[in-house]
């Protein structure tokens, strides 16, 4: 979608916090980005990965994927 890749602009051109707000907004309102999209993205996950902000985002969302129970 257009906003995945503005976070990924935002991500890449240092402004985390923007990236963040998008992807918040992607797992949250429908139609919703599924969690692994988001964080196994290496396109979001490399530029993010030492922000604590998308540290605890990232948490939250794996949690949301444990919580499915899909085995």
């Amino acid at each position: 979608s257009a906003a995945f890749e503005m976070a990924m602009v935002y991500a890449w051109s240092g402004a985390p916090e923007a990236a963040l707000e998008l992807l918040e907004t992607l797992a949250t309102v429908p139609p919703r980005l599924g969690p692994a999209a988001i964080i196994g993205d290496p396109r979001i996950a490399v530029p993010l990965g030492r922000s604590e902000a998308f540290r605890t985002f990232s948490g939250r969302l794996e949690e949301q994927m444990r919580d499915l129970h899909l085995d």
